[in-house]
């Protein structure tokens, strides 16, 4: 049985997360080199932003107050973060 089904990213979805100050905001990330934050309560399932990460995405998470998060990649030792408005 599904519950429930996002379709958008074009790659594997490597991250995903929930905000603290809104659990029905969810952002994923993906191999596709794309971030996106979801309004889960939306019937069309349409992401509500998307943002080119330039690389594939490894991790993200929600800073505390949920307002803003932050999504990660591995760069030869080093690492990328951009902030997710």
């Amino acid at each position: 049985m599904q519950l429930s089904r996002f379709d958008g990213h074009e790659d594997y979805v490597r991250a995903g997360a929930v905000s603290p100050a809104n659990m029905e905001t969810w952002a994923t990330g993906g191999y596709d080199h794309v971030c996106k934050l979801w309004d889960v309560r939306d019937p069309k399932g349409g992401a509500m932003m998307n943002m080119d990460h330039g690389a594939p995405v490894e991790d993200l998470a929600f800073f505390p107050s949920g307002v803003s998060a932050f999504s990660c990649r591995e760069a030869m030792g080093g690492g990328l973060c951009a902030s997710l408005p």
